[in-house]
C-alpha cells in the first residue's frame, strides 16, 4: 500500500494511504487528528497512558482515517468526472469506487497531477466532508477511552480476576459500520495482559453499551 509521512514536532509519521496523489487533498486532516490524538493522551495521568498509549499511538488509526476522506475525494471526483463525460468520451469509464481501480485508477491519477485538486464549490464541500469525518474518528475514539479508564478497575476484574496481572489496551479496531446518532460507529477494543503478551481478549462496543455488558 502506499505511505505518506507527516511531521508533528520533528517526528515523522508514516502512514499507509489507498493513493498517495489523493492524499494530498487530506494529509492536513491526518496531520491534525495525530495532534489531537497526542494532546489528548498529555492530558492523562502516568498511569492512565500506561493503559491506552499503545492503542492510542497505533499508526492503523490515521490509516482508517486516511481511507474515510479518501472516499470522499473519490466520490467528489465522480461527480466532476459524470460532467466530463457529456463532453469528453475519455472518461466513458465504469463508476468510480474504492474497489474499482484499472483504467480508473490512471485517468484518477492522470486527473490529480494535471488539475491538482477540486476548486471552487466541490473544494469546499469536500473540505467540509473531511473536517466531519476527522471529527467523528477522533470524538468516538476519546469517548471509548474516556469510558474504558472510567471503568477500568471493573474492565480488570472482568477480563483477569483477583490476579496481579495488568491490563492494557492493546489495539483499536473499526468495524466498518454505518454511523449512528452523532457519528458514532462501532469499535472492537483489545485489550491484553501486560505481564502476559500471550494473553489477549476482545471487547466490542458501541461506545455506549459499555456498562450494559460488563456491569
Amino acid at each position: 500500500m502506499p505511505t505518506i509521512q507527516i511531521a508533528i514536532d520533528g517526528i515523522y509519521l508514516t502512514i499507509p494511504v489507498p493513493c498517495e496523489q489523493r492524499a494530498r487533498l487530506y494529509e492536513n486532516y491526518l496531520k491534525s487528528a495525530a495532534v489531537q490524538l497526542i494532546e489528548y493522551l498529555g492530558l492523562k495521568s502516568v498511569e492512565q497512558k500506561l493503559v491506552i498509549q499503545q492503542a492510542i499511538e497505533d499508526i492503523e488509526i490515521l490509516s482508517f482515517l486516511a481511507r474515510k476522506l479518501d472516499y470522499f475525494v473519490l466520490l467528489i471526483a465522480e461527480n466532476e468526472i459524470s460532467e466530463k463525460r457529456k463532453v469528453d468520451k475519455r472518461w466513458n469509464w465504469t463508476q468510480v469506487n474504492s474497489y474499482d481501480y484499472g483504467e480508473a485508477r490512471e485517468l484518477l491519477k492522470q486527473y490529480y497531477d494535471e488539475e491538482l485538486i477540486p476548486q471552487g464549490k466541490q473544494h469546499e464541500v469536500l473540505q467540509k466532508y473531511f473536517k466531519l469525518a476527522r471529527d467523528n474518528v477522533i470524538a468516538n475514539i476519546i469517548k471509548a477511552m474516556d469510558r474504558a479508564l472510567e471503568h477500568f478497575e471493573n474492565l480488570q476484574l472482568y477480563f483477569l480476576g483477583n490476579d496481579r496481572s495488568e491490563l492494557r489496551l492493546n489495539k483499536i479496531y473499526f468495524v466498518d459500520s454505518d454511523p449512528h446518532k452523532g457519528g458514532q460507529q462501532v469499535l472492537i477494543l483489545e485489550f491484553h495482559d501486560a505481564q502476559d503478551e500471550s494473553y489477549a481478549k476482545k471487547l466490542c462496543t458501541n461506545l455506549q453499551m459499555l456498562n450494559q455488558i460488563l456491569f
